[in-house]
């Protein structure tokens, strides 16, 4: 197999077809193999093909994981309500903060049984985050439709990360912390 690609042809023809992988919409991208999906994503944002077979720079490496490194507590790391379950059975729970609550969708969340200080989180996000600090000044119609956002996101279509394809989304409600300097 190797053989073929050696051949410059092959090697422009393949270049071409990844080249129009990385300019096809989005939800097309959901039907390709987990590789040409990487391919594809990296050459969006670095504007070339990383090498796979023998990466180099960091962004390689880190694509080369996605496709190798694939150790089931990955999925559980990668959802902030169920690292928090795991953190406790380690014995490591007192250094988690204070949860208020879970949810599967937004309409579960009582507004009314929060505490004036709060954070709503994604479970299976970076940066979905809502810091509330006096409830009374929250738009919470705004807020509500963001975290309807969040729920529909999904990190595995967003550069093959697999460990978040089968993840839950949900939203949790933790205490506030307040840095007491400032």
């Amino acid at each position: 197999m190797k053989e073929i690609f050696k051949n410059s042809n092959t090697m422009g023809i393949l270049r071409l077809i990844l080249w129009f992988y990385a300019i096809l919409p989005k939800k097309i991208c959901r039907v390709l193999p987990d590789h040409l999906e990487l391919k594809r994503y990296f050459y969006r944002y670095y504007g070339y093909f990383p090498d796979l077979e023998d990466p180099k720079i960091f962004g390689e490496k880190i694509q080369w994981y996605k496709l190798n490194y694939r150790k089931p507590i990955m999925n559980e790391m990668v959802d902030k309500y169920l690292a928090r379950n795991f953190i406790n059975k380690m014995g490591f729970g007192y250094t988690l903060n204070e949860l208020y609550g879970v949810y599967d969708n937004v309409g579960e969340i009582d507004l009314e049984s929060l505490p004036d200080k709060f954070v709503l989180k994604a479970t299976h996000g970076s940066g979905m985050n809502i810091i509330c600090k006096n409830k009374n000044e929250l738009d919470w119609k705004s807020s509500r439709m963001e975290m309807k956002k969040w729920l529909k996101v999904n990190y595995f279509f967003m550069g093959r990360q697999w460990a978040y394809k089968d993840l839950v989304p949900r939203i949790i409600c933790e205490k506030y912390l307040e840095n007491e300097k400032y």
